[in-house]
């Protein structure tokens, strides 16, 4: 045994991670390891397009990680076209 404990180990095998990638007006959603998904408008789209799945997650027991980074410096802050 690797110092994990058992629970520990179930735990993060439950947890469901998405993450929106992209860049200005043409952002998509990565499940897990799954290639992006998708083509969303700005930053805000793609994370509505998440809360569906990510809720029914939740009521199914996993835990839930969304990462979405900040837009590039020149970019508006939504991520879409300025």
């Amino acid at each position: 045994m690797s110092g994990v404990r058992a629970k520990d180990r179930d735990s993060r095998a439950m947890e469901k991670k998405y993450r929106v990638v992209g860049n200005t007006g043409n952002w998509a959603v990565a499940e897990d390891d799954a290639k992006p998904a998708g083509n969303y408008a700005t930053r805000e789209g793609a994370l509505e397009a998440i809360y569906l799945a990510a809720s029914n997650d939740i009521k199914s027991g996993h835990g839930v990680t969304i990462r979405i980074d900040p837009p590039p410096p020149d970019a508006p802050a939504t991520g879409g076209r300025p």
